[in-house]
């Protein structure tokens, strides 16, 4: 079940709507705001958690509620506080992701501890009610006030005259596209492997997927070459293995290993779950910038992600807007000229499996299959 947890109580049972129809749930039937609810619900449970509990470093978090689905509802009790800093709060948590639905008074939001129409419980993870006591929290946060957020005490920018200026200095004519001061990419592998390429490597089960994307990484990181192909110079290389055992990935970068590479990195799943207890979700923007800035940081060049469908958990493959969640990161990384190549798997009809929207903003795709050659001898009599 639902509730307007925005308030302390309603102040009429019922109250006109915007079209003067008499209705329960209607802002005119609002008291003055007690909780202010955020409610996350990309990401994981744990980002959730992580954001609300940042979010309670500014304004006093009360209550955390499951919504029996995907989302984490935080409730912040901002009674008698400014409405000013009430709204810079929001503002705040918005940028970081929270819906803006909620900003409505009148919003509905679960209940704690309550129950959907599934049966599902809106489990309560965290609260500080006093549930025996004279008061709905305690006095000291009752007394407590909302600070201002990072970037709250700003000038307002008028959005609109800033990207006129911004566009200004973009838009170019024909002539002038050839004088655009912008380093050109640089080809990292051959000439069709370039930086700020994100490309595909698909294929069936078994048909050496990660062989090819290991020996890709490791001549890439060499300075060697794949085939004919040559890597003009050595690269700094992250691969990010989602599936494999450990050993296996040792025993591969052994054997593939022609000479030092200094510059090739791993991140591994099951060393990280058993040196942190973290699971990798590249659906999550927390993960997602966390690898963007590492990224940055190390100065790495390649990207190499294995696979699709145990590094992108929680979205429906066939669903071309759920790509969305992946996709603006993929551009971020294009545009700090971080080359990516994604491993995924074929489907049965020997198409990449999924939604064909991943490919869009790809440059490339490779497909991996067995060639049998035979050899005839001829035998004279």
């Amino acid at each position: 079940m639902g509730g307007t947890g925005q308030d302390r109580w309603l102040s009429a049972v019922t109250g006109q709507t915007k079209d003067g129809k008499e209705s329960k749930h209607t802002l005119a039937n609002t008291g003055p705001r007690r909780f202010l609810i955020c409610e996350f619900d990309t990401g994981t449970p744990d980002d959730h958690a992580a954001l609300l509990l940042h979010l309670g470093k500014f304004a006093p978090l009360v209550c955390a509620v499951h919504s029996g689905n995907k989302s984490l509802h935080g409730w912040f009790y901002v009674h008698g506080q400014p409405d000013a800093k009430i709204e810079k709060f929001f503002r705040y948590a918005v940028s970081l992701g929270a819906d803006r639905a909620t900003w409505t008074r009148s919003q509905f939001v679960r209940m704690p501890d309550g129950t959907r129409d599934n049966g599902k419980r809106q489990t309560v993870f965290f609260h500080q009610f006093q549930i025996n006591g004279g008061r709905t929290v305690s006095a000291l946060i009752e007394t407590a006030e909302i600070l201002d957020p990072p970037g709250a005490d700003s000038a307002p920018v008028d959005l609109k005259s800033a990207w006129l200026e911004h566009l200004a200095k973009a838009i170019c004519s024909s002539s002038g596209l050839a004088q655009l001061n912008v380093p050109p990419r640089e080809p990292i592998l051959g000439e069709w492997f370039k930086e700020a390429d994100t490309g595909f490597i698909f294929g069936a089960r078994g048909l050496g997927k990660t062989w090819l994307a290991m020996h890709i990484g490791r001549q890439c990181a060499e300075g060697g070459s794949v085939a004919d192909w040559k890597v003009h110079k050595p690269r700094r290389v992250l691969y990010v293995d989602g599936e494999m055992a450990l050993d296996s990935i040792r025993e591969r970068d052994a054997g593939l290993s022609t000479a030092p590479a200094d510059g090739m990195f791993y991140l591994q799943h099951e060393a990280l779950f058993h040196l942190t207890g973290k699971v990798l979700n590249f659906t999550s923007p927390i993960v997602q910038a966390a690898i963007l800035e590492d990224c940055l940081r190390k100065k790495l060049e390649v990207l190499i992600l294995d696979n699709l469908s145990c590094l992108f958990t929680g979205i429906k493959e066939n669903d071309a807007d759920a790509w969305e969640l992946v996709l603006p990161w993929l551009l971020e990384l294009r545009r700090n000229r971080i080359a990516v190549i994604i491993i995924a798997h074929a489907g049965r009809n020997g198409f990449m499996r999924g939604t064909s929207r991943r490919e869009d903003a790809a440059i490339f795709s490779c497909f991996t299959k067995i060639t049998f050659r035979s050899t005839f001898r001829k035998v004279s009599a």
